[in-house]
């Protein structure tokens, strides 16, 4: 007996794939990682390192995945996907995955070439959930590319998914775009509240804010389960540094606990002043952004000043609750040492490191300090932050 597949949303017809490619950026903490773990205000920026995702129908009876940088290609005939026929929802209604439903997708993301690779695996999982909920069971060949390192903090998983969503979405014509690519915002709002189902199956109590930055861009603020767009954003240069040492939020977030718990007064003491950090940095942002365009060389200065003690001090306090790392005093030793402030971002303990560059800043000065962090065998990205969300991209 032929096998029938159905729409995935029962009121509607299969609709007609078309040909989508989609990008998403990463994301960086600027300012309160840790302390947004005790209710303390936190800052994040979109990263102008991006994740693309391109959606081709095909006519061959399969769904082929393609993940160049993790060196793995899956195709599944669409009859191996025929359990997945049953994972009908509303597409404007996302849900996440029963225990059943998430135990077949194991089964049909278990390739034997790829069981040592836990972020090869979790993609695979992420994308048959996304796929089988908005799609359906149709022929395609996805290709996904990204510039974001995977694992170092900055939200390349939530990159993955909000492309993901927002890619199926658009192809299933669920949503639109703009012919310059801007998704509709009901749509963006469709594919974040996707993707965070998404990265629940990949990190079972994410905060959110990597979905959210990756799928509104620009910056925003988080406290307390809540967030919010900072509506004044300044255009920021950046060194974006990877010191390639691997680091478990989960341990590191632990750490912090275990030094709250010893001696409590103390560690609320220093949650309350990364709270005044988080507040002061984010008015010297708008104060930046009121002062974009105007010739006042010496405001915007004693702007950059203040926040390179700010960033410095942030720096200090991260290592005093326990997530510091050698490597990490490492990058914002060189990168002082030519006059530049840096911090770690995320949950330290090795990953990543942003440092600022101010306005006026030599040429040679970011050459120095980029080789100066080379030669230590770190990965270095020059970029800017605050940038676009996720966006329609020209085939």
């Amino acid at each position: 007996e032929p096998l029938v597949f159905e729409s995935p949303h029962p009121h509607l017809p299969m609709a007609a794939l078309r040909s989508v490619r989609v990008s998403a950026p990463g994301k960086v903490i600027l300012h309160g990682e840790h302390a947004v773990v005790y209710g303390k205000l936190a800052l994040a920026a979109s990263l102008n390192l991006r994740t693309f995702f391109q959606i081709t129908p095909t006519s061959d009876e399969s769904v082929v995945l393609d993940l160049p940088d993790v060196s793995l290609q899956v195709s599944w005939p669409l009859s191996a996907l025929a359990p997945l026929a049953t994972f009908k929802g509303s597409v404007e209604e996302p849900a996440g995955v029963t225990p059943e439903q998430l135990a077949i997708l194991q089964e049909l993301a278990h390739t034997t070439a790829h069981k040592d690779n836990n972020a090869g695996h979790m993609a695979l999982v992420s994308f048959l959930f996304l796929y089988s909920k908005i799609v359906g069971l149709q022929s395609a060949h996805i290709k996904v590319t990204s510039q974001l390192p995977i694992g170092a903090g900055l939200g390349s998983s939530a990159a993955f998914c909000v492309c993901a969503a927002a890619a199926c979405l658009l192809s299933t014509q669920a949503t639109t775009a703009t012919p310059g690519g801007e998704i509709e915002s009901v749509g963006v709002d469709l594919a974040n509240r996707w993707a965070f189902e998404a990265e629940k199956i990949i990190h079972g109590q994410p905060s959110g804010i990597d979905n959210c930055i990756s799928a509104f861009g620009g910056a925003r603020r988080f406290a307390l389960g809540k967030s919010e767009p900072l509506q004044k954003v300044p255009a920021l240069r950046i060194l974006l540094v990877n010191t390639r040492v691997p680091r478990s939020t989960k341990v590191l977030v632990a750490r912090v606990r275990q030094h709250h718990t010893l001696i409590p007064p103390v560690v609320d003491a220093l949650l309350a002043t990364f709270e005044t950090l988080s507040h002061t940095a984010e008015s010297l942002y708008a104060s930046l952004h009121d002062l974009a365009g105007s010739n006042d060389a010496a405001a915007v200065g004693e702007i950059f000043t203040k926040l390179g003690y700010l960033i410095s001090v942030n720096q200090h306090l991260l290592n005093s609750i326990g997530v510091g790392h050698a490597s990490l005093d490492q990058v914002c030793s060189t990168a002082h040492a030519h006059g530049l402030p840096a911090k770690l971002t995320g949950a330290g303990g090795g990953g990543c490191a942003w440092v600022l560059i101010p306005p006026g800043t030599d040429e040679s000065v970011i050459a120095a300090v980029s080789a100066a962090l080379v030669a230590s065998n770190f990965e270095v990205w020059e970029t800017s932050m605050g940038g676009k969300g996720v966006a329609e991209e020209h085939l």
